[in-house]
């Protein structure tokens, strides 16, 4: 296979076999079966692909993209650990030993 230079295919869809941008004509949907995790049935699932060679289509996503994704990621999930340790107030597990201990000095 050719070599390709991935910088100018940012943010578009290519065919990795014939080196070129695809527009919407050139493409191409067909569905595959794919097994479930548990091993237990299939779920069908739609694949884009080159209808000069056949050829599954790859998209390559900006590197800014990537980085303000990942961004985004890490303030969600620091908003979601907060709400949690918020929601927590006194439940840890040093004051639940520390109650239960000391109900049972006391008794």
């Amino acid at each position: 296979m050719k070599k390709i230079d991935y910088s100018k295919w940012y943010g578009s869809k290519l065919c990795p076999f014939c080196v070129k941008k695809l527009k919407e004509n050139d493409l191409g949907i067909r569905e595959i079966k794919v097994s479930n995790s548990s091993g237990f049935g299939h779920t069908k699932v739609k694949q884009a692909y080159c209808k000069e060679c056949g050829t599954d289509i790859v998209i390559f996503p900006t590197p800014a993209r990537v980085v303000f994704g990942s961004i985004a990621t890490a303030i969600l999930m620091s908003g979601l650990f907060g709400l949690m340790m918020l929601g927590a107030n006194d439940t840890s597990t040093f004051a639940i030993t520390g109650a239960a201990s000391t109900m049972v000095i006391a008794t």
